[in-house]
Formats: C-alpha cells, structure tokens, sequence
C-alpha cells in the first residue's frame, strides 16, 4: 500500500476527529492513529459492545482513497470489523453461503470472508461541505453494531463448524419472518 499525499492525510486527520469527537459526545471511546509504516492511512479505532462471548470488538474508520475520476465533492468513509473467529477451512463454502444470506437481511454493509479472516463492512459517501454529520455517523454506528449483535454468534459456530448450515439459515428464516 502506498503512502498517501499529504493534503489527504490531512483532510483524512480532520474528518476522523471530527467523527471521534461525535462519537465521544455518545460515549463512545476511540483513538485516532496516525499513518504509519504498516498501515499508510489514518485511522480511527472506536470500542464497541463485547460480543457474545465477552471478547472486545473495535470498529474502524478510514477514509478509502479515491481515484481522480471521482467526484471531488465527497469522500468515502469505511466502517470496518473483523469478527474473531477460528475457520475451519472445511466449512468455508456453508460460511459464503451464510454470509450471503445474512447480507441479504442487511439493511446496510456486508459480512465477508478474506483469507482467514471475516468482517463486516460499510462505505459512507459524506459531502466535503457538511463533513460528517452526528446523526449520519452514530444511527450508521449503532446500525453496525446491531448487524454484529444479531448475526456474529451464528457466523463463528458455521464458520468453526458447530452449526450446520440448515440450522443456520432455518434461525435466520424464522428471524426474518422469511423462507
């Protein structure tokens, strides 16, 4: 990954303070990290629920780098979370086919799978002239976090293999109210 220029890190440096000092105004702790060797881009690291078996979950923000093409009046902010979880490589095509069906459900983002790792993610597109908006930010925060509440536990028992996928999908149906 390269380093990205200086005006974006700047304007990166101002838009994830901004939305750290939103997120504090909700009590929500977060630290802001500067770009570094290993990770080129500014982030901004907030502290979310424990998840169902009592582990911490962080929710990242960064700001995606854009192509020249793109519209110059906005930016494009990524809400990121890794869900921790030990793959069992076995059981990898049932996990793309839960993951498909909760991202159905998904009133924003997606879960998916890289390698060894599954997350959840979310891309906001926010006018440079409004910055980002408290409402826009905490309703997309807490909106996030309900998508790790509600599916995180059934996505670690398919994907350790503890659940089988019929199970899976029939908790999901009756859930939704869905077939």
């Amino acid at each position: 990954m390269t380093e990205l220029p200086v005006v974006a890190q700047e304007r990166a440096k101002i838009i994830l303070s901004n939305v750290q000092d939103i997120l504090a105004e909700a009590d929500i702790a977060s630290e802001l990290i500067p770009a570094n060797v290993a990770f080129p881009i500014p982030a901004l690291i907030a502290e979310l629920s424990l998840d169902h078996q009592s582990n911490s979950r962080t929710l990242g923000f960064t700001l995606i780098p854009t192509e020249e093409d793109f519209p110059a009046d906005f930016v494009l902010l990524q809400l990121y979370s890794e869900i921790q979880v030990s793959l069992d490589s076995e059981q990898y095509k049932d996990l793309a086919t839960f993951l498909d069906r909760c991202n159905i459900l998904q009133p924003i983002g997606h879960f998916g799978r890289k390698e060894d790792k599954v997350y959840f993610r979310h891309v906001l597109m926010i006018p440079k002239d409004e910055g980002a908006r408290s409402d826009l930010i905490l309703q997309t925060t807490m909106l996030f976090e309900y998508a790790l509440d509600v599916y995180q536990e059934y996505i670690v028992e398919v994907a350790e293999g503890k659940l089988p996928l019929v199970d899976a999908i029939a908790v999901l149906s009756e859930s939704s109210g869905s077939s």
